[in-house]
């Protein structure tokens, strides 16, 4: 019996707030679990986190904490870079975890599953694929290390939370009703694909702000977690030997 537990989109600010300490709590929870093997954080688990500067260390040092206390009890962690958390292998590598930048291939129980954040989805959104490109390369990775921590505080913190709010209010099913079922359509093809194109049993995404739990074949699915922008906290537990798709929960 092993099952594995997947966090996306959660967002979380730059303070402790409810969310935050519900976060950790439930985290802590999953320690002494025998049943539980591994965690798979798909990105975007902070609102702004990019780089591997100290600076991090003092906002979130405890969640850190957490992942490594975690990994010392046997549980594999992996963590992939969402387009508002990336560039901070260094510090996952710290704590003994996996950190990867795109979406990759992972074995579970003798099911390859697919596990992205799933930005790399909106290439049609030309500004975007632009801007993606453009702050995940070598070059501006590399140039995160060079950058003050005060003035990472100062600007970097303030802009990725002011471009973030306008992002999540084109990603509010509010906002753009007419656009929802193309969004939901555009995920649901790309993970169609994969699982035909590639032979995978599963592919669990990020990035919409969309939950979605969607059988695609015989002995397929696809998966998508949604956000903890509204009430709900959801994260979802799978384990491949008892159940044929994942279970989806609330945190509380």
């Amino acid at each position: 019996m092993s099952s594995a537990v997947i966090f996306s989109d959660l967002h979380l600010p730059n303070f402790k707030n409810d969310d935050y300490r519900l976060f950790l709590k439930t985290l802590a929870s999953f320690e002494s679990r025998a049943d539980i093997s591994e965690l798979w954080l798909l990105g975007d688990i902070f609102d702004c986190f990019v780089g591997d500067q100290g600076f991090w260390m003092e906002l979130h040092g405890d969640f850190w904490a957490q992942l490594e206390r975690l990994a010392k009890a046997g549980k594999k962690v992996l963590y992939f870079e969402g387009n508002h958390d990336f560039a901070f292998k260094s510090i996952a590598i710290r704590h003994g975890i996996q950190a990867f930048s795109e979406g990759r291939c992972h074995l579970f129980q003798g099911r390859r599953v697919f596990l992205s954040h799933g930005d790399e989805i909106d290439v049609d959104d030309e500004a975007y694929a632009r801007w993606r490109k453009f702050i995940k390369s070598s070059n501006i990775r590399r140039a995160y290390k060079l950058v003050p921590p005060a003035l990472t505080r100062k600007f970097l913190v303030p802009f990725a939370e002011a471009y973030s709010s306008k992002r999540k209010l084109k990603r509010d099913p509010e906002h753009f009703e007419n656009e929802v079922v193309v969004y939901r359509e555009k995920f649901r093809h790309y993970a169609e694909t994969v699982l035909r194109e590639r032979a995978y049993h599963a592919v669990f995404l990020g990035h919409s702000h969309m939950e979605e739990l969607e059988v695609l074949g015989a002995n397929s699915f696809y998966c998508n977690l949604g956000s903890w922008l509204g009430e709900a906290k959801p994260y979802a537990i799978w384990d491949p030997e008892k159940q044929s798709v994942p279970t989806l929960l609330n945190c509380t």
